[in-house]
């Protein structure tokens, strides 16, 4: 039904915000009997120690659009507006200084860890404007098929806010599956499949 593709750059424009964090996702889904298509795109700009410095949160579907934008303004708070129906607002948030929003060895740790073993980490919700705590909680070593392939991967379940999540991961702590409370699968995929989808190929 579309598909998801987060990447992770750098940049020397500006010294203080060194790492940029982008995520795009783009689906089709039937709702009350007709397609539509929903996209989100979610960007996070941190400093050198991972800290988040600004984010921009937008989401498109049918008709609705819905668009975030933050910027740190002290220690703990970050001030920003929302956009929505044509109408804007500004807001202040508290985001903890030890919120993960990404570390380059968050993929590591979590590739790392045994059946059994858990851990706890905080990430920050741009819809809710609030830290949210995340369970990482490592079930079993399995092998996962995906296409033509199979790898022994990782397999965790991750609560958040109440919902569970499943995912896979290779023992280079990268993501091969995620199933979400939703129904929905997510599978990891060449740039060509992705693009693909996004034309319009079959």
């Amino acid at each position: 039904i579309g598909y998801s593709h987060t990447r992770v750059d750098t940049q020397d424009r500006t010294p203080l915000e060194p790492y940029l964090v982008q995520n795009r996702t783009v689906m089709d889904m039937k709702i009350m009997g007709q397609v539509q298509s929903l996209s989100v795109y979610g960007e996070a700009a941190l400093d050198p120690l991972y800290n988040l410095q600004r984010f921009v949160f937008s989401m498109t579907a049918s008709r609705y659009a819905v668009r975030i934008e933050g910027r740190r303004t002290g220690r703990k708070s970050f001030a920003g507006r929302i956009w929505t129906e044509g109408t804007a607002r500004r807001f202040v948030a508290e985001v903890p200084e030890d919120v993960v929003l990404y570390s380059p060895m968050m993929d590591f740790v979590l590739g790392r860890l045994s059946p059994g073993e858990t851990i706890t980490m905080k990430t920050f919700d741009p819809v809710s404007f609030s830290p949210a705590d995340v369970l990482v909680r490592a079930v079993r070593v399995e092998p996962l098929r995906l296409a033509a392939t199979v790898t022994n991967a990782l397999a965790l379940e991750i609560e958040m806010q109440g919902a569970v999540f499943r995912a896979w991961l290779d023992t280079e702590g990268r993501l091969l599956r995620q199933e979400t409370p939703m129904g929905w699968a997510l599978e990891a995929c060449s740039a060509e499949e992705a693009v693909q989808f996004a034309t319009g190929g079959s």
